[in-house]
This record gives structure tokens, C-alpha cells and sequence, in this order.
């Protein structure tokens, strides 16, 4: 076949499998030789259908023409004849030796093993036969049988130069052929701005119109469109960027099948000098050691592991964390303290479906999958493991708010992303029902579905180009789709390196388009996408082998790239295919860590194998820390904690204007005054602990009076609590008993929260029952009453006797301990 002719047959072989056409595509690769489908091979060996595998095998080859061919048809014969064998289908058996396997009884062939394979057919069990003894199961024999074809079809002359399929870029047909129709445009005598370009059968000549089919109406087709008639995928990835000094690059260097992958040489932070390089960005000639987030500052302890993370895009101080165990928690970094914490649960199980209602009566667990900021930092996305999104919404302070529940897929919601199309706030979302959707980001109104992936979809990515938006995704098959918002179809799809699951992010600068992931055989890639290609630009060197588990990766400052693998946080120059460094970050990380930079590159967030992030700050990220602790930790009071998501704190002495401006102050690295005029200061010793220096309440004016209702007065209070939620007050009376005061949602107090304006209700559960601890028959007043609260679900209290765990909903005793003291 000739160079340009079999260059035509590829691009019809693309253009076949874009359009989904599986069956003709594997048919013309048979008929026309040009390409063995190794992949295609495995799948009808995997099941089975040997007919179909000869004939397809017979378009490249036929028994008589090399021994490696006799091999390969023989194998294929023998299996198909094993098998009916193990079926105990003699019947079967006994025509397929004479009719497919009698050809091989040839003394050039092997004379003596046909005779052997005869006397299969008088054995109860073929295994009996020492040479075959190990035959196992039906699936586990067509994998052993596969694996040695495929190294008989690799030895074959006829088929081994056949196996490669070229690097092509994405509907590359489609591209030449919009570029002829402009050529032949720009050959007209008459050129008009906005040709109307209906038909193929015959060259376009505008002074000649063409009217084999209906005109279309040009104000129906965006000016965008045409654009990206000429060039496919044109406005998916970008601008084009230099590509600056691209080292190891071959002719290869574009095909993952080809591209080889050494692990590279990894370097210690601590060891890394200035390094010359030519060809970068922003004017800059070395790589200096203070680029990089590489001093541990504290760890913050989640619970359970950690499956993903997100900085705040303008506080870049808070960190929103989500787990495995269901938990969403958001972190002020710069005082290592949680502001917020929830655990799973449905908010309107009624507006549920009834097969998601069905499995939470099964069980009512599930694990976070993704979290997100909006871009503005005002709403918080959390995609679970079972059908649902949470937004809340986030107004700078402790004040996180219940904002919508959706019901957004069929199974996993497996990665959610806010995007503006038409200038309007969306969320987008993907699942394992193979499904994109777009939802309103204020209303929960469903706006778009995209369908077209034929595996679970595993991420998505919007992106906005002049006046187009566009959706990239990517599926646990490798498939990469995009989408265009006012298209129900998939514009442009390709393949993963290695048709690996994979997620995709853009430079900080949207310029410049990479990927990551890692595929079934555990090979790890992670590159960069050429502009308007749907093809590689360059694959970065020095990713791991692994068992388990997806690689996750990050991109920071225009610049680099960071990925957590083998236990470590591996670091690239974008422009540099090498690895760059490699950071330990003091150890205790899992192979596939999660990693995150926030905006500025100056803190790193890294999971740890102990349920933890840990955070890294660059040189000029621990003078902002530095800078946050001594300006902003003023606005905190004793006994601070995390509030919950939906409700404000309830600590006493400071408001939620008071946190909504300190926020602010964080911003401008202000100090901020309370309302008497003195702002609160603090002395920070060792890693976590805070002493404090409280203002003195010296003026009436500060404080407020409220009578909690009660029908017994004769008791004193020993302590007294707020509830974690802020929405109660709990007393622990000198007579051993609780009382406990809740706030009721109502017009004056709608947020249900502990305020001196509104009375609270004396609360009992409808048995009635009282929480009273045990006490000491001797020395009663020797006692020291104490109490702890555990989320609000469990209290632990002691009034000189045992130690009791109350459940708070029941107010029943789960447990009583009883400390001896020996002498």
C-alpha cells in the first residue's frame, strides 16, 4: 500500500472510532492490513469468539505463510478444543479436530503432538495429562492464552510492523479538510466574508452557488464555530505558549506507546542549588530553594484519610478538607485551628428518590469524593459517594450555611467544579452514571446533561475561551470528551496517555492545559496538551509504578507542577520534562498523597498515612503566617472551637461581625480593635497551643443578662457549657443532675443560636428521663464536678462517683465508670 494511501486509511480509521462505529473500524483494519488492534485481539480472546478471531487474524496473515503464523492458528485451535474438552462436549470436541485442528498433522508441523491431542478424547479428564496439567479455569486460561499469542504476534514479520497506530491529532480528518474549503475560499475571484459551504461532492466556489442542499442561515452558526470548523478543539485548550527548552523530546516523544519512562533522579530540597535554564517565563533564569513549599509547619489531624483538599482563592489561609469517613472540615492554617467541621447526612431525605432512600436504610455512610471553592470564595462544593452534592455557603467568618441539596447523580458523584456560562454561576457535575450535568449555582435548577462517555465519568474540567464556554471530562476508560454549552454533543474526544483514569487542570493563567493519572497496569503519566491538537506536548519523566490508587497532582505559580507519588511530593518545571526535586515532607505520607498548593505557591497541603494534612510554607509563606498569627489571632477568646457547617460559633465575647471582619482584617494584615478600642493580643509557644491575653470586661455596657428558665432554684450550678452547634447551654447543678437550654428558630433569632435577645426552652426528651451522675457517699463536697461534650451526641460527666456517658438525643446512661483507689 502506498505512504499516502495508507496514511489516508488511519485517518478513516479515526475518524470511524470518533464516530463510534466499532464494528466497521475493525473490519477495515482486517481488509485493509494496515493496523493490528491488539486491544481489540485481547477482547475476543477474553471472550471467546474464535470465529470472529481467525477471521479478523486472516486479513493480516494466513496459516501457511511463516511458522510464527502455523503457531498462532494452531494455539488458537488447540484452546477452542480444550475448552469443549472441559465442557464435556465430546461432540464438539471431536469436530473440532478434524475440521480445524486435521491441517496440522504435517510431519513439518508436529506429528506427534496431534497424535497426543487424539488421545485427549479418551480421558475422563484432560488434565490427567501431565503437559496440561495446570489448565485452570475458563477466564484464567484465555489470559494465559492471550499472553503467549501476543508474543507470537509480536515475532511475526507479517503482523509486528502493523501494531503501532501513528500519533494523529484530534479529528485530524475533519482538520484537513477545513483547511482545503479554506484554500479553495481563498482561490475564489469573489471571495465573500461568510461562505456558505454545504457540500463536499464538489469544489466551493462562491461566485457559483451550490444548491445540492438547503442554505444555512449564517446568523444560526457563531462566528466561534466556524472558527473551530477550520481548526477542531481550537478553543478547548488555549493560546499556544512557548514552548520554551524541551529536553528528552524525540520524534516519538508525542505516542505514550512508544515514549519511554525512566523513573529519573530525585533530589533532596535541602540539597537543590540555583539551576540554569534559558527559556522560561516571567523573565526568570534560575530555580532558586525558595520557590518551594518545603518547611513543615503543623499537621492537622482529619480523622480519617484524606481524599481531598482546596484553599480558599482570596483567604488563602483556609484550607476545606474532605474525607473518606464523610466528614468536610475547613481550617484557618495560620492559627491551626478548625473553624468548621460536618459529618455526612441528608438534609430532606423525603425529596429523596426511592432507591437512594433504599440505600441509606442499608447504610447511611458516605465518603467525600471532591471539594471545592466557588471562585469568588463565597460557596463550598462537596461531592459524596452516593447521589448527593452539598453546597453551603461561606460568608468569611465561622457563619458556613446550609445553601442546597441535590440529588445529582445515580450512584457516585465522583468531582464537581463551579464554572460561568452566560455570566451565570454553575455547578458541574459528573458521576458513575456516565452523565455531565450543569446545575444553577443559586436555585439547584438542573440547566444541562451531557451524555456520550461510555464508562463513569471521573472528573471534570470548565474552562471559558472569549465567548465560549466548554466542559473538558475525562472517564475511567481514558476517554477525554469535550463539551460545548450549547451542544448536547461531545465536539472533540481522545484518549489518555495509556487510557488512564485521569483528571485535568489548567495553569494558573489558563494557558496551558496538563493532565495526570494513572492506568490499570499501575503506569502513571502525567503531560501537557498541545494547543488545538487533542495530542501530547510533552510527557514529564519520573513517575512511580503502583499497585493502587490514582496519582493526584497540582499546578502553582505559571510554573510548577507537583504531584504526590511513591510516598513523596514530586516537583516539575512546566517547561522541563525532568524531575525537577523531590520533597519527603518529614515522612508518614501514603503512596498517592493528596496535594495541594494555594494561589500564591507559598503553602502546600499534603496528606499523611495517619489521617492528617500536613501543611508546608515556602520562606515568604511562613512570614505570612508569621504575620497572620500576630495580627489576626486578636479576634479569638478562650475556649474556641470549631463551629459547626449551617450555625454560627456561640462563644462568648465575640460576634459573627466580629469574625466577618477579622477575616477581612487577615486580608490586609490589619489589626482590629474590638469596641472598646483594645485589640486582643496573643503569645504563641509551641506548635498548637496557644496562651492568651483576654481583655477585661470593665464597662456594663459589654455585658448581657438573661434568666434561664427553670422550675428548681434551690440547686447551685457547678459548670456550665455551650453546646458545640451554639444553639444551648448545658448545667451540671451540685445536686449531680443536668439541665439543658435550647434556642428555638424563630423571627427574632432565625439561625436557633445562643443570644441574651430571645428566652431558650428547658429541654427534655418526651420519656422524660434526667441525667444524673453518681455521687460519693463520703465527702461530697470534696467533689469535683466536670463535663465534656463529644459533638453534641455524647456527654461525659462526673460528679465525684463513676463516670457516665450520656447519649444527649435519649439522655439514657451508655456507660458508667467506677475508679478504685488501692492503698
Amino acid at each position: 500500500m502506498a505512504t499516502l494511501e495508507k496514511d489516508l486509511m488511519f485517518l478513516i480509521l479515526q475518524f470511524l472510532d470518533e464516530k463510534k462505529h466499532k464494528e466497521t473500524v475493525h473490519r477495515l483494519e482486517s481488509e485493509s492490513a494496515c493496523y493490528f488492534n491488539m486491544r481489540y485481539f485481547e477482547e475476543l480472546v477474553a471472550q471467546g469468539k474464535w470465529d470472529e478471531m481467525e477471521k479478523y487474524l486472516s486479513g493480516f496473515t494466513k496459516i501457511e505463510d511463516n511458522k510464527q503464523s502455523m503457531n498462532i492458528f494452531f494455539e488458537i485451535r488447540k484452546h477452542k478444543y480444550l475448552e469443549a474438552l472441559d465442557k464435556r462436549d465430546h461432540a464438539k470436541a471431536l469436530d473440532i479436530f478434524f475440521k480445524d485442528l486435521k491441517v496440522f498433522e504435517l510431519e513439518t508441523y508436529n506429528k506427534d503432538l496431534f497424535k497426543e491431542m487424539s488421545l485427549l478424547l479418551t480421558m475422563d479428564d484432560f488434565r490427567a495429562n501431565p503437559k496440561i496439567s495446570t489448565y485452570g479455569d475458563t477466564t484464567s486460561a484465555r489470559g494465559n492464552l492471550f499472553r503467549g499469542l501476543e508474543k507470537l504476534i509480536e515475532a511475526n514479520p507479517l503482523l509486528r510492523d502493523k501494531l503501532q497506530f501513528p500519533v494523529l491529532g484530534t479529528s485530524r480528518l475533519r482538520t484537513l479538510i477545513g483547511q482545503s474549503l479554506n484554500w479553495q475560499h481563498h482561490l475564489c475571484k469573489n471571495a465573500m466574508p461568510n461562505p456558505d459551504i454545504e457540500t463536499l461532492f464538489v469544489d466551493h466556489t462562491c461566485d457559483q452557488p451550490i444548491t445540492i442542499f438547503r442554505p444555512v442561515p449564517r446568523a444560526t452558526i457563531p462566528p466561534s464555530l466556524l472558527e473551530w470548523i477550520s481548526n477542531p478543539a481550537a478553543i478547548l485548550v488555549g493560546p499556544q505558549t512557548p514552548s520554551g527548552h524541551m529536553e528528552n523530546q524525540t520524534a516519538d516523544s508525542d505516542n505514550p506507546l512508544k515514549r519511554s519512562r525512566p523513573s529519573g533522579t530525585s533530589q533532596e530540597v535541602s540539597n537543590i542549588s540555583p539551576v540554569p535554564y534559558s527559556g522560561q517565563p516571567h523573565g526568570r533564569n534560575t530555580i532558586s530553594l525558595d520557590e518551594f513549599p518545603k518547611v513543615v509547619v503543623t499537621t492537622l489531624a482529619q480523622g480519617s484519610r484524606v481524599t481531598s483538599m482546596d484553599f480558599h482563592p482570596i483567604q488563602q489561609i483556609l484550607l476545606l478538607v474532605g474525607t473518606i469517613g464523610g466528614d468536610v472540615f475547613l481550617w484557618d492554617v495560620g492559627a491551626r485551628q478548625m473553624i468548621s467541621e460536618k459529618g455526612f447526612e441528608v438534609w430532606k431525605l423525603d425529596a429523596c428518590s426511592k432507591e437512594l432512600q433504599a440505600s441509606f436504610s442499608d447504610d447511611e455512610r458516605a465518603s467525600v469524593n471532591h471539594v471545592a471553592w466557588s471562585p469568588d470564595g463565597s460557596l463550598i462544593g462537596v461531592a459524596y459517594s452516593k447521589n448527593i452534592v452539598h453546597i453551603y455557603s461561606f460568608d468569611g467568618g465561622n457563619d458556613i450555611r446550609n445553601h442546597l441539596e441535590i440529588e445529582a447523580h445515580t450512584g457516585s458523584v465522583n468531582h464537581l467544579a463551579f464554572s460561568y456560562p452566560n455570566e451565570q454561576l454553575s455547578v458541574v457535575t459528573c458521576g458513575n452514571d456516565r452523565l455531565i450535568k450543569v446545575w444553577d449555582a443559586f436555585t439547584g435548577a438542573k440547566r444541562l446533561t451531557f451524555e456520550g462517555h461510555e464508562a463513569p465519568v471521573l472528573s471534570v474540567c470548565p474552562d471559558q475561551k472569549k465567548n465560549i464556554q466548554v466542559i473538558l471530562s475525562t472517564a475511567t476508560d481514558g476517554e477525554i470528551k469535550g463539551w460545548f454549552y450549547d451542544d448536547v454533543g461531545a465536539s472533540v474526544t481522545y484518549d489518555a496517555p495509556g487510557h488512564s483514569s485521569t483528571r485535568m487542570a489548567f495553569s494558573s493563567d489558563r494557558a496551558r492545559l496538563f493532565s495526570c493519572g494513572t492506568n490499570k497496569e499501575g503506569e502513571s503519566f502525567l503531560v501537557e496538551w498541545k494547543d488545538g491538537k487533542g495530542s501530547i506536548k510533552r510527557t514529564y519523566q519520573g513517575l512511580g509504578q503502583r499497585a493502587v490508587g490514582i496519582v493526584q497532582f497540582d499546578t502553582t505559580k505559571n510554573r510548577f507542577l507537583a504531584a504526590g507519588d511513591e510516598s513523596t511530593i514530586k516537583i516539575w518545571d512546566m517547561n522541563n520534562t525532568n524531575l525537577l526535586t523531590t520533597i519527603h515532607a518529614d515522612g508518614g505520607l501514603p503512596a498517592s498523597p493528596c496535594v495541594r498548593f494555594n494561589k500564591e505557591g507559598t503553602l502546600l497541603a499534603v496528606s499523611t498515612s495517619n489521617h492528617g494534612v500536613r501543611i508546608l510554607a515556602t520562606d515568604d509563606g511562613l512570614k505570612f503566617l508569621k504575620t497572620v498569627e500576630n495580627r489576626t489571632l486578636a479576634t479569638k477568646v478562650p475556649g474556641g472551637g470549631g463551629g459547626g457547617f449551617g450555625s454560627s460559633s456561640a462563644n462568648a465575647g465575640i460576634t459573627m461581625a466580629d469574625q466577618s471582619t477579622s477575616f477581612a482584617a487577615m486580608k490586609k494584615n490589619e489589626v482590629r480593635p474590638l469596641a472598646d478600642g483594645k485589640p486582643r493580643t496573643s503569645n504563641v509557644s509551641g506548635e498548637g497551643y496557644t496562651k492568651w491575653k483576654v481583655t477585661e470586661i470593665t464597662e456594663p455596657s459589654q455585658c448581657y443578662f438573661l434568666r434561664l428558665p427553670d422550675n428548681v432554684t434551690d440547686t447551685k450550678v457547678s459548670r456550665l457549657i455551650y453546646t458545640n452547634s451554639g444553639s444551648g447551654v448545658l448545667a451540671l447543678a451540685s445536686n449531680a443532675e443536668h439541665k439543658l437550654w435550647k434556642w428555638q428558630n424563630s423571627d427574632p433569632n432565625l439561625a436557633g443560636k445562643a443570644t441574651a435577645n430571645t428566652h431558650p426552652v428547658l429541654w427534655k426528651p418526651k420519656s422524660g428521663i434526667t441525667m444524673i451522675n453518681e455521687t460519693s457517699d463520703k465527702n461530697p463536697e470534696e467533689a469535683i464536678p466536670c463535663l465534656a461534650l463529644l459533638k453534641d451526641s455524647y456527654l461525659v460527666s462526673a460528679s465525684g462517683g463513676g463516670i457516665s456517658v450520656f447519649n444527649m438525643v435519649t439522655f439514657k446512661v451508655n456507660n458508667r465508670i467506677f475508679l478504685v483507689k488501692f492503698h
